[in-house]
């Protein structure tokens, strides 16, 4: 899952388009621009309300100088790293200290921001701001090509595949194997740890992980790279790099931000999607 918003420009608002086709079933409102069909239309002429709603969202592509009367859109983050910033706002008050990031960025996708918030969550964001941690990112690389098979700086493990008896996954202390198997209990199972590993093919469906300082190894029936079905039969080192993160709250923050602006600009809410 991914998380984004976006924030429709006020132009329909100021007068500065042309008028929409069918313009008296167009309604704004909280959700944006949109025409709204009659039911009876609808009901007695489909053909002609799909025409109808056709010729509206042509219109409304190019109805102004921003695409489809969007004037800001931005990507937050995917669901780990959206986790990790919701973390990060509770670990720093919660909502005693920030009551409106707590109570309105969203938790799914969907919902909105009012207009009349935004002003609210634009201190909190700069509150927020010069507390920005700087975390430990590890990555996952393929040492020849430089590769990067997974990055983390979460807390919690994050998986990476799985195989018919293994799960691979990538925490603080590298790459590690547990058995396949259901629930929480094969994390007690540790079959494979390791932050310096050579990937040995034997064919398709035939690989020994060895880790290069101490040569303990663990066969399996997963490649782990390339991801290819036909990949040649030859030996990947694999290594674990940690870098300091310093920008993974700020990009979310700094997104936050031009749409909370974006709304208290034109009084329109921030969609979150």
């Amino acid at each position: 899952m991914e998380y984004t918003g976006y924030v429709v420009c006020d132009c329909y608002q100021k007068g500065k388009t042309l008028d929409p086709p069918h313009k008296e079933y167009v309604r704004f409102d909280k959700k944006g621009l949109h025409i709204y069909i009659p039911k009876e239309i609808m009901k007695q002429e489909k053909k002609v309300g799909s025409e109808m709603e056709a010729d509206f969202y042509k219109w409304k592509t190019n109805a102004c100088e921003h695409e489809d009367m969007v004037l800001e859109e931005e990507y937050f983050s995917n669901s780990w790293g959206w986790s990790d910033f919701r973390t990060f706002i509770n670990d720093s008050g919660g909502k005693l200290k920030f009551p409106v990031l707590t109570k309105y960025l969203p938790k799914t996708c969907g919902g909105i921001l009012r207009a009349s918030r935004a002003n609210e969550i634009l201190k909190e964001l700069a509150l927020l701001e010069a507390l920005r941690p700087v975390r430990e990112r590890v990555t996952l690389i393929e040492i020849k090509s430089g590769d990067v098979l997974a990055t983390s700086s979460s807390d919690e493990p994050l998986f990476m595949s799985t195989a018919y008896k293994h799960n691979f996954y990538l925490d603080r202390s590298g790459f590690f194997i547990v058995p396949n198997i259901y629930g929480k209990d094969r994390m007690k199972f540790e079959l494979f740890r390791s932050v310096n590993f050579v990937q040995h093919s034997r064919g398709i469906g035939k690989y020994t992980y060895t880790d290069v300082s101490t040569g303990s190894s663990i066969e399996c029936t997963h490649c782990l790279y390339p991801m290819r079905g036909l990949e040649p039969i030859v030996d990947y080192e694999f290594e674990i790099r940690y870098e300091p993160d310093y920008d993974w709250v700020h990009d979310i923050i700094n997104s936050l931000k031009i749409l909370a602006e974006a709304s208290v600009k034109t009084g329109n809410p921030v969609h979150w999607c």
